[in-house]
């Protein structure tokens, strides 16, 4: 049931090379300027189990919608008879054929999900096992990046 009212997915979804799918989502709690005496980090220090929890959430929230896109165009009689036809190969640009791979994908390898994580005292390495462990029920790999530690800055375009 999706309704809109508290559902919540990430920032954005990718495919790598058609055959890995991967969800990003990005956290900046560095101080901005003008931001007065807020601290952006205190929600991380102070309640770190509401943040993992509302972390894992966004990636389960992001999977059911993906299945319910899946489960709408099973409905639709052409597209029972032509995705047959597109499902292992090399697809054109269609939305219905997009969002199919996605859920083909997370069913048959699972996902690869990256929190890049922006920080000034907080070391975002410390968020992976809680994060983890919510996630325990996903076939996913997980990794936490910031811009220290991005090891995709070469091989995935607009990554700074």
């Amino acid at each position: 049931y999706l309704s809109g009212h508290g559902f919540s997915g990430v920032d954005f979804i990718s495919l790598r090379n058609g055959e890995e799918i991967v969800l990003w989502e990005i956290k900046n709690f560095r101080r901005r300027k003008n931001g007065g005496n807020h601290d952006p980090e205190f929600k991380l220090v102070n309640d770190p189990e509401q943040f993992h929890f509302e972390i894992a959430e966004k990636v389960k929230d992001t999977i059911l919608l993906i299945q319910t896109v899946k489960k709408y165009y099973l409905r639709k009689w052409w597209y029972r008879v032509f995705f047959r036809f597109f499902k292992k190969r090399k697809f054109p640009k269609s939305d219905w054929i997009y969002w199919s791979r996605l859920e083909y994908l997370i069913r048959t390898k699972g996902i690869h999900f990256i929190l890049w994580m922006e920080t000034e005292e907080v070391d975002p390495i410390s968020f992976l096992d809680p994060i983890q462990s919510q996630l325990v029920s996903l076939n996913a790999k997980i990794e936490i990046i910031d811009s220290k530690r991005n090891p995709y800055r070469d091989s995935v375009q607009g990554i700074i």
